[in-house]
């Protein structure tokens, strides 16, 4: 049931996290982001409904899923970097893990695709919102350099 709840609230906050970086001046690493895990969530989804009703598993489908949820956070790592919405070590963690784990589940599980390890793709969607926390309120910069 996990598998259905935790995509949607990720992608909830990645959409918020879209807004944020928009706001940063990023326009398109965050957009292709957001519709990258959006089609993961879909996937996802026909994966764990076909679970819940007794139907056979789709292997293929959550090999998908995990592709697009792994490469669309490393997309997120780099707007992070490139905006510097955090600081900059947020943003190489973010693409590290995201691409380097995504290579080893590819590898232990050769020749069946990635696998699908439901909670292992929600850790740095977690550091990057408790970064946001810790950081306090984001403050704006117009182009003339007034605030918000």
């Amino acid at each position: 049931m996990i598998g259905l709840v935790a995509p949607i609230m990720a992608l909830s906050g990645l959409a918020m996290l879209t807004t944020l970086l928009r706001d940063a001046g990023d326009r398109v690493l965050s957009l292709v982001g957001a519709i990258s895990y959006l089609l993961a969530a879909v996937f996802i989804m026909f994966v764990e409904v076909d679970s819940v009703s007794g139907r056979e598993y789709r292997a293929d489908y959550a090999n998908v899923f995990t592709i697009l949820a792994f490469l669309s956070q490393a997309i997120y790592g780099g707007a992070l970097w490139r905006d510097r919405l955090l600081p900059a070590w947020v943003a190489w963690i973010t693409i590290a893990f995201n691409v380097g784990w995504l290579l080893v589940f590819y590898v232990v599980n050769y020749p069946y695709g990635p696998g699908y390890y439901p909670l292992w793709n929600l850790i740095t969607p977690f550091l990057i919102g408790v970064m946001l926390v810790l950081s306090g309120p984001v403050i704006r910069v117009k182009s003339d350099g007034r605030r918000d």
